[in-house]
């Protein structure tokens, strides 16, 4: 029930683009339970809300190295795709 309300209250704050309280929310969480897959793809969102992809991908993958689960799967294989993604015209003026 404890976690259920810290999803719930860190979630709202990514959706506000209250990214620095979600991040704090995360840090002390993360300290009273740091095997939660959950909590790690929840930072790994804020990451993108930041544009921080080295972050992201990171918590996405520790997401998925302590329990697979979908959604950290597919934003990782996102971020993966935004780092390999370039526009050749840019390079052939």
């Amino acid at each position: 029930m404890i976690l259920h309300k810290t999803y719930t209250s860190i979630k709202q704050a990514i959706t506000n683009n209250n990214i620095e309280d979600a991040l704090m929310q995360l840090e002390s969480s993360l300290q009273n339970y740091p095997d939660d897959a959950n909590l790690y793809y929840l930072k790994g969102l804020a990451h993108i809300k930041l544009s921080q992809w080295h972050d992201a991908l990171s918590c996405f993958k520790t997401s998925e190295h302590i329990n697979y689960n979908e959604a950290a799967s597919a934003s990782r294989v996102m971020v993966e795709r935004i780092f390999n993604f370039y526009n050749k015209d840019m390079y052939n003026p």
